[in-house]
């Protein structure tokens, strides 16, 4: 009697097959691990300008001097234009001038943002924030952080600041626009 082994091997057909199924699921998985790396670059960017405008806050308070928080242009200088996109940079007014110059400390400056396609957006009367010698600001408002690659509400963040220079956290169901 002759006995017939079992191949050891996988055919073809069992090898496209799985190839199909792993492809299958893969391209069921890339939108949303897409979304979630979105919304990671948004968080990220929202915790990174939090951070910098209680850092911004304390140093004011602890200096007795006057600071500010003003959006990038172009060269790395604070902008005339509020456009937040470019980055941000926070410095201590040591010979108050009121803007950015040599007798100045940087506190903080960010010129790349961990998401390249997110809109920041300040919302107050002033184009920059300014602290007092107290750490407390002019004016309240926040930060509205818009992902422009997608405009689903969950990807929207805001920052908040009260008149006394306090920031903090806000998840509104806002739209971008």
């Amino acid at each position: 009697m002759k006995r017939y082994q079992a191949q050891a091997g996988t055919s073809l057909i069992e090898l496209l097959s799985t190839l199909s199924i792993v492809a299958i699921l893969s391209m069921l998985a890339t939108p949303s691990v897409m979304a979630l790396m979105n919304n990671s670059s948004v968080v990220s960017t929202q915790q990174l300008l939090l951070q910098d405008i209680r850092l911004l806050r304390s140093e004011s308070a602890m200096r007795h001097t006057q600071s500010y928080l003003c959006a990038l242009d172009e060269k790395g200088k604070c902008a005339r234009r509020a456009n937040w996109n470019r980055g941000w940079m926070g410095f201590a007014d040591n010979n108050q001038s009121k803007h950015f110059d040599a007798g100045d400390d940087i506190i903080v400056k960010y010129h790349n943002l961990p998401a390249v396609g997110i809109d920041i957006i300040l919302h107050t009367r002033w184009k920059n924030l300014k602290f007092n010698t107290l750490g407390v600001l002019r004016s309240s408002g926040h930060f509205r952080l818009c992902d422009k690659r997608n405009s689903v509400k969950r990807n929207i963040k805001l920052v908040r600041m009260n008149m006394q220079g306090r920031a903090y956290l806000d998840e509104s169901k806002l739209e971008c626009r």
